[in-house]
């Protein structure tokens, strides 16, 4: 799918973050490297009789250094969604929506980070990158996309990426390979993926996320979970069904939230259960440790079991699920981390 921009005031702006006050600075500070531009639906970019998640002007993208974090360091990008105001000093759009930053690698887009923002408002969202350095090299371009429907500009986005002295514990990134990056998937689908693992790494494992949307106001698969089945090579490895219930929680993050059953007039949108996240959080990932990832040729996949909604007359009754997943390992000499020790 080819992505179209609508992209006011993008700019490349490089910040160095300075000592405190009184002090000098230090000998490395850290550098903080940040994109940022406005988005907006464009019908015309959009294909006809499909449902588009991502593109038709949803997108930014700019080419980024990489700042590297030292020993023990960490790599974080943070991603800000901020609503655009109309006349009427409110949000265009007072929807939650998906937003996400995606690395473009010679391996393929690796998803970086992944949130939903809250009903009627934004949100600066964060995620530890630091196992997907070796994927991102010295310079890389990223694309930062959030999807909302209204054809105005609807929110600005600014991406930054920051070093952070420790945190990493006794990681050290040797390896990482996007395995793949869907962002519409229907029930009974399969991915596979190949990827060959070095020589020489530790603790192979999978850094996933899969989130349930509809796609038309239905429950699919928004509000209804699919078993999610990996396999290496054929052998199952994990099992699972994405799902968060702590919507209750974030209603300070949902000021637009509505009342979806009048019966019960205290319950808010935000509220409900949903098929792994929640409006106005970041997506969390999960990572799946597999000691069956060897050095050598696997395949990786991943199904989702169930039967594609059907229709209900004139209104089809159908959702998506949004998935990515990258295959990440150490290098056996540990790193030393000053706030480990």
């Amino acid at each position: 799918m080819s992505f179209h921009l609508w992209v006011a005031g993008a700019s490349l702006v490089t910040l160095l973050w300075g000592g405190a006050s009184g002090q000098g600075p230090p000998d490395s500070p850290p550098v903080t490297h940040r994109m940022e531009g406005t988005v907006a639906f464009r019908p015309e970019d959009t294909p006809k009789d499909q449902f588009v998640v991502f593109g038709a002007g949803h997108e930014i993208q700019t080419t980024l250094d990489i700042p590297k974090p030292p020993p023990g360091g960490r790599l974080l990008v943070v991603l800000d969604a901020i609503p655009v105001l109309g006349e009427d000093g409110l949000p265009v759009d007072n929807w939650t929506r998906p937003a996400r930053v995606v690395a473009e690698t010679p391996s393929g887009d690796l998803e970086l980070i992944r949130a939903m923002t809250g009903y009627g408002a934004g949100g600066r969202f964060v995620q530890d990158i630091t196992p997907f350095g070796p994927a991102l090299g010295h310079r890389c371009k990223l694309k930062a996309a959030l999807a909302g429907y209204p054809k105005v500009p609807t929110w600005s986005l600014r991406v930054q990426l920051v070093t952070e002295e420790e945190g990493a514990g006794h990681r050290n990134p040797d390896f990482c390979q996007p395995l793949w990056l869907e962002e519409v998937m229907r029930p009974s689908s399969t991915i596979s993926k190949t990827v060959t693992i070095p020589d020489g790494v530790r603790a192979p494992r999978i850094i996933l996320r899969s989130t349930g949307h509809s796609a038309t106001g239905s429950a699919y698969h928004e509000f209804v979970s699919l078993t999610h089945v990996v396999r290496v090579d054929g052998q199952e490895v994990a099992r699972f069904r994405p799902w968060r219930e702590d919507g209750g929680t974030t209603r300070r993050l949902n000021p637009s939230a509505g009342r979806p059953d009048p019966t019960n007039p205290g319950l808010l949108a935000s509220d409900l259960d949903r098929s792994g996240w929640v409006p106005g959080q970041k997506v969390e990932p999960r990572i799946l440790p597999l000691p069956e990832l060897t050095p050598g040729i696997h395949t990786v996949t991943l199904e989702l079991l169930g039967t594609t909604p059907q229709s209900d007359g004139n209104q089809p009754v159908e959702g998506y699920w949004m998935q990515s997943a990258a295959v990440v390992a150490d290098d056996e000499v540990l790193a030393p981390s000053l706030g480990t020790r």
